[in-house]
């Protein structure tokens, strides 16, 4: 029984938004969206978390953290560094950049101080595994997540699956203290994206980097203005 329930354990820990790796402190240019009142209530604030899961998180970060969960499996580091730098490019605004390789970068660092998987299958940033070298600047936090979620013993959909539940998790905690909504409302959100994100799950896994893609410019733009807003609450 117990070979059931600590992967499942794991995977409850790793996607807690309550995780000390900064998540909470980051809006994803949601702020910027709410100081415009382009987000504004319930409505607007379930329907911009749906578009940006199925045209960004999803599309992008969901099969990156697919990806890196079978680089895990497969033990590829050249694989998984080449992840990384697709990544990278991708995220070209700079605050999304940035709280991306930071969470990521926290995210290895406390996996490697708290054993919080038995194994971490090679992946430290401090040695040189076959020709893996991570630096903190190239590690991004679907990669690590995935990383993760393939050494706690968990299946590949339910790593992709827990990824875009604690991704659009955020993303509503930002509206609730935002808007602000209630928290009552924040959770009639979280279950009502529940089939989108079962979906979204099963489009994004087993795919490759090669089908990796986001197209949302407004939302890029807003997070590129975030950093000229008049007063900020949120990192990004």
């Amino acid at each position: 029984m117990s070979d059931e329930i600590e992967p499942l354990l794991t995977l409850l820990h790793l996607a807690d938004s309550a995780l000390p790796i900064g998540g909470y402190s980051h809006s994803w240019g949601m702020e910027t969206w709410i100081q415009k009142e382009t987000i504004h209530d319930f409505g607007t604030a379930e329907e911009a978390i749906r578009l940006l899961l199925v045209n960004s998180i999803a599309s992008q970060d969901g099969i990156a953290c697919g990806v890196a969960y079978r680089c895990a499996r497969d033990q590829d580091f050249q694989k998984f560094n080449l992840l990384n730098e697709h990544l990278s490019a991708a995220k070209w605004p700079p605050e999304i950049y940035q709280a991306s390789t930071r969470l990521g970068q926290r995210l290895l660092r406390l996996a490697s101080e708290t054993n919080f998987v038995a194994s971490l299958k090679g992946l430290d940033q401090s040695k040189n595994i076959d020709g893996a070298v991570y630096s903190a600047e190239e590690i991004h936090h679907s990669a690590v997540f995935g990383w993760l979620a393939a050494c706690a013993g968990v299946s590949e959909r339910a790593a992709v699956s827990a990824f875009l539940q604690n991704s659009s998790n955020c993303l509503i905690s930002s509206c609730v203290r935002l808007i602000p909504l209630g928290h009552t409302d924040g959770q009639r959100i979280t279950v009502n994206l529940r089939p989108l994100i079962a979906r979204l799950t099963e489009e994004a896994s087993s795919k490759e980097m090669a089908d990796m893609s986001a197209f949302a410019p407004l939302h890029e733009g807003a997070c590129v203005a975030h950093e000229n807003l008049y007063s900020r609450l949120f990192q990004s």
